[in-house]
Order: C-alpha cells, then sequence, then structure tokens
C-alpha cells in the first residue's frame, strides 16, 4: 500500500474507508454526511501517518514521486541567481509558445507580492499583447491597492481587465445572506463555520475571474511552494512549475520555488514600484508589522473587509494604518450580526482573536525580517 495509516485512530473500518476512496467527489461528500463526518476535522477522514495526506492521495512510497521530490527540493535550495534564471528561461518558454501557437494566456493580478514578481517576470510580454492581465477586484480592497493596480496600467501601457461581483453581491450583502466570515475557509473546523469565508472568497473574487478565463490557454499564477499551504506545496511537488490541468489549460507558476525573501530580493534587483501596503510597518522591515504580542505578521495584500486574518494579526495592523477602514468592518460586523440574529459581532470577533493569542504556544512561519 502507498500510505501507513493507524486505523485504530479513525472512526470506520479500513474496509470502509477504502470503498469511500473510490467514490466521487460528490458521493464522498454523502458518504461522511451519513456517518456524520468532515473531511477536514482531525481524526475524521484517515490520513499518511508519514506526509498527513489523506491516505488514498499518498505518494510517500513512489518512486516517481521521489524523483519528483527531490529535484523540488533541489530547486528550492538554489541560490536567488539560481531561481531567478530558471523562471526567465519558463518565461521565456511561455512566450515562444503563445507566439507560435497564439495561445491565451492570462495573468492573475492582485497587487500583492507574488503577482507584481510574476507581471514583472512578464512585462515585455505582456506590452507585446502576448499576456492579458485580470485583476481580482472585489471593491473591498484598501486604497493603496487600488493605485497600484492603476499605477501599473500606466507603467505597461495596457488596460487590465477587471472581474467584479454580479451586480449587487457586496461583502455585507454576501455576510447577510451566507453568515460573517470570521474563520478561514481552509481550517480543520466545522463546515458551517468555515463555509462563510468560502462562499464570500467565491462569490466577490473567484467565480468572477474563473467566468473571464474560461477561455485561457495558459494561466500565470503566483503561487509559491515554500508559502503556508500544504495544498499549493503537493501540487507543485507532484507537477513542477509548469503543467497542464484536467481541464487542458497551462498552468505556469514562474515564482513557485522562490521565497518571500527572494520576491524583495528581485525587487531590490529590478528596482520595480510595489504596492505601498508593504511599507506600512512599525519596525523598519518591509512587509512585517510588530505586534502588540512581540510577534510578527507578515503584510498580506488582500480584501480589506475580510477578517480571517485575525489569527496572525491583521486586525491590529488594520487598525493602525486604516483606522477608517477599521471602523467600517466593524460597524459592518455589527449590522450584519444585528440583521441575521445569529451572526457574530465585533466584540466576539476580537474576543476570539484573544482567545487565539493565548492558546498558541508558537509563532507560526511567515518570513524572516527583510530589512534592517
Amino acid at each position: 500500500m502507498p500510505y501507513i495509516v493507524n486505523w485504530s485512530k479513525y472512526p470506520l473500518p479500513q474496509k470502509e474507508w477504502e470503498y469511500f476512496a473510490t467514490l466521487d467527489l460528490a458521493k464522498r461528500r454523502k458518504f461522511l454526511k451519513e456517518h456524520g463526518l468532515q473531511y477536514l476535522r482531525k481524526n475524521n477522514v484517515p490520513r499518511c501517518e508519514m506526509c498527513n495526506h489523506v491516505f488514498f492521495h499518498c505518494v510517500c512510497d513512489d518512486p516517481e514521486f521521489a524523483k519528483k521530490k527531490l529535484l523540488w527540493q533541489k530547486e528550492l535550495k538554489k541560490s536567488f541567481k539560481g531561481k531567478l534564471t530558471h523562471s526567465q528561461r519558463l518565461v521565456q518558454k511561455v512566450l515562444d509558445k503563445a507566439r507560435k501557437y497564439h495561445l491565451n494566456i492570462y495573468l492573475a493580478y492582485s497587487g500583492g507580492i507574488d503577482s507584481e514578481c510574476c507581471l514583472q517576470l512578464f512585462k515585455e510580454g505582456i506590452k507585446e499583447g502576448l499576456i492579458t492581465v485580470i485583476v481580482g477586484n472585489t471593491t473591498t480592497e484598501l486604497p493603496d491597492t487600488f493605485r497600484r493596480w492603476k499605477e501599473a496600467e500606466t507603467e505597461l501601457g495596457v488596460k487590465f481587465i477587471y472581474a467584479l461581483p454580479e451586480r449587487g453581491v457586496t461583502f455585507k450583502s454576501n455576510a447577510i445572506k451566507n453568515g460573517l466570515s470570521v474563520y478561514p475557509r481552509n481550517a480543520e473546523i466545522g463546515e458551517e463555520k468555515r463555509n462563510p469565508t468560502k462562499l464570500c472568497c467565491e462569490n466577490l473574487k473567484e467565480n468572477p475571474q474563473f467566468k473571464l478565463m474560461k477561455k485561457a490557454d495558459g494561466i500565470i499564477l503566483g503561487l509559491k511552494a515554500t508559502e503556508n499551504s500544504q495544498g499549493r506545496r503537493w501540487t507543485i511537488f507532484k507537477n513542477g512549475d509548469c503543467f497542464f490541468t484536467a481541464n487542458g489549460k497551462w498552468n505556469i507558476k514562474p515564482i513557485a520555488y522562490w521565497t518571500i525573501e527572494n520576491e524583495w530580493e528581485y525587487q531590490r534587483l529590478m528596482k520595480f514600484k510595489y504596492n505601498t501596503i508593504y511599507d506600512k510597518s512599525n519596525c523598519n522591515k518591509i512587509g512585517l508589522f510588530k505586534l502588540s504580542t512581540g510577534k510578527f505578521f507578515q503584510i498580506r495584500s488582500g480584501c480589506a473587509f475580510c477578517p480571517q486574518g485575525i489569527y496572525s494579526g491583521y486586525l491590529e495592523w488594520l487598525r493602525e494604518y486604516y483606522p477608517k477602514w477599521y471602523d467600517a468592518l466593524k460597524k459592518t460586523y455589527n449590522e450584519v450580526a444585528e440583521i441575521r440574529g445569529d451572526g457574530m459581532n465585533f466584540l466576539q470577533v476580537l474576543l476570539i482573536k484573544k482567545k487565539t493569542e493565548m492558546v498558541k504556544q508558537k509563532q507560526l512561519p511567515c518570513g524572516e525580517p527583510l530589512f534592517k
């Protein structure tokens, strides 16, 4: 078997789980619901003891995967110069194929440092008209992000395509309908807690972008294997930084093997402009904010009204540099909680934050200080 599982830890016998592995996604959900189980809840669905992946996704003793893993680790250990050379070759490969086969290649740009590096790597292709830039505009981004979008358009001399939510869909209307997005959408918690955030992301950002990208032959994404996301890491592990997806699209990740330090090294090398949210630091370290707990919050772009980062210190940073947005978020939460009658008001959200800080013994990895 390609997995090592202590079956006694889980609520159903091994044969039941092996049957579960043969089902399609819809039937798996039905199976779990019938047994009162949840996919992401700890000790509900069996996981490999070695890699912590759900048992039927484990590839620990797959020799082909072992080779890919070694290559992946080799790429991660390269100097930044080596990584940049690798990325530049990938960029050239994509542009050559786009010219030769007249492909529609889209670049997903958020204004964050990840997608900014992708934008800079592909800027000549964008200027040439080979790459189309798609921006997911939820209408709740911080003012610095809006400014960076327009500034980047001017620098490149092109117009970006903006993916907007459907008419009438806002953070507030979505929260009234589906609940307040307090908990992370991928956390190992109940579906009821996780769903509001998941639906908010889908309705305001993901679905509008997917609609625009239907005609794309390839999509450029600023995803990294070094991020604190097991799913992203293992996708790159298995497929590399350029591969075809199940729906036939070319998936291109030019900074797959970079670290956050590599991104800022690239910025210093190329001296390109970036989103000024990263300068909102109280410790003279670009991209980092020192919290009242003494820990560091890694500043990230995204929806200003999304408080799922409360566990890492987002609200404290928002209150410090964007007090009007903080107050607007507080007001919206209180209004939605009152309308729904079952939602959490802002005080309850802050109590969750405080409880989380007290329980946590170690800080989650968030990158090292970049500038002294």
